[in-house]
């Protein structure tokens, strides 16, 4: 249930947020997240945000700033610099 709030929620959830709705503790709720996923939950939710960020770029015509806005971005440059680091590491 809690991956699924994360999947539901990925563009705005925070970690207190998640904690807070499952009544967990942040480092309760962290644990949980890394045991089951081997990810911790900013690299998780970094993720989500970047796959949902290729099928947008893939198909859509929406503009980068648009689709950093919609994943929840403070900034395009920050969407840019992250989906930039992430495919740059695949060979």
């Amino acid at each position: 249930m809690i991956l699924k709030y994360m999947q539901e929620h990925y563009s705005t959830v925070t970690l207190k947020e998640l904690a807070d709705f499952f009544n967990y503790s942040e480092r309760h709720i962290q644990r949980l997240i890394k045991e089951s996923t081997g990810l911790t939950f900013s690299q998780n939710i970094q993720r989500r945000k970047l796959r949902q960020g290729a099928s947008l770029l893939e198909n859509t015509n929406l503009s980068i700033t648009d689709i950093s806005n919609e994943l929840g971005y403070s900034a395009p440059e920050n969407f840019r610099h992250a989906f930039k680091n992430r495919h740059d590491d695949k060979p």
